[in-house]
């Protein structure tokens, strides 16, 4: 039996939309005041995708206008320089900023905008590589600052669901000397000292999510399955699996556990399915970190279902203190 635990992350509320328009549009530009931008995100909570200082992409309009002022205009995370011409503020007009960000992973397929009817749609794969995927609370009605080095501010928020996997063995098996090899991602001393790692398998990994929208939500695209491998930190579209049509597995690869030093098991475990409730809504949510924790114990299976350890576990007795009121992890898989 497996059990999880999960941790949720604060997930926020983006407000999008049009402003009213102005019924006159200006033709004058301070050239003293170019329009800058800083990106910032919540410091408790990391924006993968901006801390890696990925660059992220601006649309802006002014308010009135049925064009774009700016268009995926593209801006440095690092030390946000634009990289796309020089803009500056108009002098009686306000503007309204969108941004996303990364806008240059290539898993985003396409990107459809249009300003009557107001709508920034990114079309948008992921790829199983760590990357992250933000959208910027949107700036409505901005007018040129009273001083120049005034800087935009660009607050990103998740649009994805983490999730993290971590494996440990039980109370019974560590108090009889066996360990489980935790090693250090991506390095490999022998055969028998590398790190353990997960694969995971979920319904869906297209969708489309209108950026300039009150409530930006995702829409699914098709109907496949995907296996994102070799990690144990992911990142996911929000989406609801089945637990009756076996949409969602996890499955532990490359365990190995010792014993005196001798490796006892190195292989693959079996394949675990969550089932509905363990997760709430057996929904993986918008903007949401899932921690699940996998403990291994004497019944632990292999691929082919077999017992991980067959003859060789050896379970020796000892006295527990009265009162001893030490909590025993509920075992799985």
């Amino acid at each position: 039996m497996k059990k999880t635990s999960y941790i949720l992350s604060i997930c926020f509320a983006i407000i999008y939309g049009c402003s009213e328009n102005q019924p006159h549009l200006s033709t004058q530009w301070d050239e003293n005041k170019i329009i800058q931008f800083r990106s910032m995100r919540n410091k408790m909570i990391t924006r993968i995708a901006n801390d890696n200082e990925e660059n992220y992409g601006v649309y802006s309009y002014i308010d009135g206008d049925s064009n774009w002022y700016m268009e995926n205009l593209t801006v440095t995370s690092k030390d946000s320089i634009t990289t796309g011409g020089t803009y500056y503020w108009p002098t009686y007009d306000s503007l309204n900023f969108f941004a996303y960000c990364p806008n240059s992973y290539t898993g985003i397929d396409s990107v459809i905008v249009s300003i009557n009817p107001l709508s920034i749609n990114l079309y948008y794969q992921h790829l199983g590589d760590g990357t992250d995927f933000t959208i910027a609370t949107p700036v409505k009605q901005a007018r040129s600052p009273s001083t120049n080095n005034v800087s935009v501010p660009l607050v990103f928020k998740h649009m994805l669901s983490k999730v993290d996997i971590t494996v440990n063995l039980s109370s019974e098996l560590i108090a009889n000397k066996y360990q489980l090899n935790e090693g250090s991602a991506g390095v490999v001393v022998d055969e028998n000292d590398t790190v353990y790692w997960s694969n995971i398998t979920v319904p869906y990994n297209n969708g489309v999510i209108d950026a300039a929208s009150d409530n930006p939500t995702w829409t699914i695209i098709g109907n496949s399955s995907i296996e994102f491998v070799s990690n144990t930190t992911f990142l996911l579209i929000p989406q609801t699996y089945n637990e009756e049509n076996d949409t969602c597995t996890i499955q532990l690869q490359n365990i190995i556990i010792k014993r005196n030093n001798e490796v006892v098991f190195h292989d693959d475990l079996k394949p675990y399915k969550l089932k509905a409730g363990d997760i709430d809504l057996s929904t993986f949510m918008m903007g949401k970190h899932y921690l699940f924790l996998f403990t291994i114990d004497a019944t632990s299976e292999d691929l082919d279902g077999n017992p991980i350890f067959g003859e060789e576990i050896i379970f020796s007795s000892s006295i527990v203190n009265e009162g001893d009121n030490t909590d025993v992890n509920e075992t799985q898989p």
